[in-house]
């Protein structure tokens, strides 16, 4: 399968890629590589000019049903770190799946869509709103 993509594309896809069969590619080229390619330089070189920030801050508490999912074999960010947020986050699932790199939902769909839907029955159930 790969030896159907253009050195630059095999580069990409492998480059991040821990599964790498034709569905992966797939959805790969269509959710990363084809959007990586209108990327807007002008906003980009802004956030590297200035930083960026989150509106919270994602070391305090919260008190609220939380998700963390992590890729075993990410090269990007790993799982680590993510993993010293748990005391913080109570109410939260934590899930490092394997066989799943910096694309897990791509490379995991079925264990990424269940957890993700577990999360959001229990946002539901509380009736909890975003704001």
């Amino acid at each position: 399968m790969i030896s159907h993509l253009s050195p630059e594309e095999a580069d990409e896809f492998c480059s991040m890629g821990v599964v790498q069969c034709q569905t992966e590619w797939v959805r790969f080229r269509n959710e990363i590589l084809l959007p990586s390619k209108q990327t807007n330089y002008e906003f980009v070189n802004h956030i590297r000019q200035n930083g960026y920030g989150f509106t919270s801050d994602i070391s305090s508490k919260l008190e609220y049903p939380t998700l963390i999912i992590t890729g075993r074999q990410d090269n990007v960010v790993g799982y680590h770190d993510a993993w010293r947020l748990i005391e913080d986050y109570p109410r939260a699932t934590f899930a490092v799946l394997d066989m799943a790199g910096h694309n897990l939902q791509i490379e995991q769909p079925d264990v990424f869509n269940a957890l993700v839907h577990n999360w959001l029955n229990r946002l539901e159930s509380e009736n909890f709103r975003m704001v």
